[in-house]
């Protein structure tokens, strides 16, 4: 953080304001300075933190909100809580998938969003298949086909070479 604020100011010789977005479960962690001292001369960057457990009392705010900040944390909340439970995460997947929807994002946004959600939520393929199958038929019911013909083909493709590589080895 100290390095990524200094080659900004230098690069753009303007003031740097660096924040800490704090994503872990540990609630005594919340790191607010960075420094270093050597033979009497000393540097120190102090920021601001904010961590998003600090948000865990306000989950049904999040479900409501159309920011799409809130959509991540509250993806980013519900991976860390049903983290062992894949058939919990196809199902809060799926949840937030059709949240962006319902909030009335435009189609590059949902995009965006669904890479995030799906990264910080994966499934195993068959949970993936099946999940992915959902969407299409929510998509063609509501006449919103977000991803093409051509592109769930890729995907399909995608994932019966994945569980072939995966299955092979």
């Amino acid at each position: 953080m100290y390095s990524y604020n200094y080659r900004i100011f230098d690069r753009y010789d303007r003031p740097v304001v660096s924040l800490a977005l704090l994503a872990d479960d540990n609630p005594a962690w919340r790191p607010d300075s960075y420094g270093y001292e050597f033979w009497g001369c000393r540097a120190l960057l102090e920021f601001p933190v904010f961590k998003l457990m600090d948000m865990a009392e306000q989950l049904s705010t999040l479900e409501e909100c159309k920011n799409p900040f809130a959509v991540c944390t509250l993806a980013h909340f519900k991976a860390m809580e049903i983290a062992h439970s894949p058939v919990d995460r196809k199902k809060w997947k799926y949840n937030l998938t059709i949240g962006l929807y319902k909030r009335g994002y435009s189609r590059e946004d949902i995009i965006k969003l669904f890479s995030f959600i799906d990264w910080i939520m994966s499934l195993p393929d068959e949970l993936e298949a099946n999940f992915l199958e959902k969407i299409y038929r929510y998509e063609e019911e509501c006449k919103m086909p977000y991803v093409t013909s051509a592109e769930r083909k890729g995907i399909q493709k995608g994932l019966q070479q994945g569980g072939i590589a995966s299955g092979g080895a």
